[in-house]
């Protein structure tokens, strides 16, 4: 699964967040892979969306 990149600041933006909470369940390897729009495991966009409070589908990439 890839994670939109806008659809997830948008979402960070609305929390007043930065991607540094989301460390709190996902490395920062794997926050650089998001960055960069590669894919990661549905276990982790779960629980990025978890921390933000939003639904899954609300930051994945559409058609993916």
């Amino acid at each position: 699964m890839v994670i939109d990149i806008t659809k997830l600041d948008i979402a960070l933006a609305k929390r007043c967040r930065t991607m540094s909470t989301l460390r709190a369940g996902v490395s920062p390897q794997t926050l650089r892979k998001i960055r960069q729009g590669g894919d990661v495991r549905p276990d982790v966009v779960g629980r990025v969306a978890q921390i933000l409070k939003v639904e899954v589908t609300d930051i994945v990439e559409e058609g993916r």
